[in-house]
């Protein structure tokens, strides 16, 4: 029994096909990873810059005391 040429190529075809769908699968979910890890950066980063400005309101450093 030998194998129909044509469902050899179709079958090629859909091999191609299904690894480009997986890798553009693969290629979001990097970039929803991404911008999620961004997003945690900004609210960390945020919240020490709201850390140091109201350290320096609370104990300003350069005002003159006797």
């Amino acid at each position: 029994m030998s194998l129909d040429p044509v469902s050899v190529a179709l079958g090629f075809v859909a091999a191609y096909v299904l690894s480009g769908v997986a890798f553009v699968a693969l290629c979001m979910a990097e970039l929803r990873q991404e911008k999620k890890a961004k997003k945690e950066r900004d609210r960390a980063l945020d919240r020490l810059i709201a850390e140091v400005g109201i350290a320096c309101i609370e104990r300003p450093t350069n005002v003159r005391s006797n």
